[in-house]
């Protein structure tokens, strides 16, 4: 084929298209290089944004799961606020103020438990030790005896 083109084809213009042909491959180079290049950064931007679209999703997820947990918490509260309304109802005691004793009237039953006390502690001071009880009933002495007789 060469010795074809040599003949058909002069010296000189062979170089020139040898030299045409060699550029031309150079330039597809380049440009195969440049293709590739622009793959790789296609690639990785293609990455970013699928790992940032994963993490939305994920974040989406989670959110939605908190909103979730969220309303099952209020739910829970509210059953919780009417089972202690019901227990406040249930445990609630109606009172009529005229039934009730008046602050004077709470006094006056107070100074008689204590009166009642005293007198139940004076009592078992008695009972215990007859000597000491100023009020009990004495022997008289026996000046006192020869005196009255």
């Amino acid at each position: 084929m060469a010795k074809n083109m040599l003949k058909s084809y002069g010296r000189f213009e062979l170089l020139e298209l040898i030299y045409n042909m060699r550029k031309e491959n150079l330039e597809l180079r380049e440009r195969c290089e440049a293709a590739e290049r622009q793959v790789l950064d296609i690639r990785q931007q293609t990455e970013k944004q699928l790992d940032n679209a994963r993490r939305d999703y994920e974040n989406r997820i989670e959110e939605l799961r908190m909103q979730g947990a969220a309303k099952d918490l209020q739910i829970r509260m509210k059953k919780i606020e009417e089972q202690l309304r019901l227990m406040q109802r249930l445990t609630s005691v109606d009172i009529d103020l005229p039934d009730m004793p008046t602050d004077e009237e709470i006094e006056q039953l107070a100074d008689e438990e204590a009166r009642q006390r005293e007198e139940a502690k004076d009592k078992q001071n008695k009972k215990q030790d007859p000597k000491q009880d100023p009020t009990q009933d004495r022997k008289p002495d026996s000046k006192q005896e020869a005196k009255a007789q």
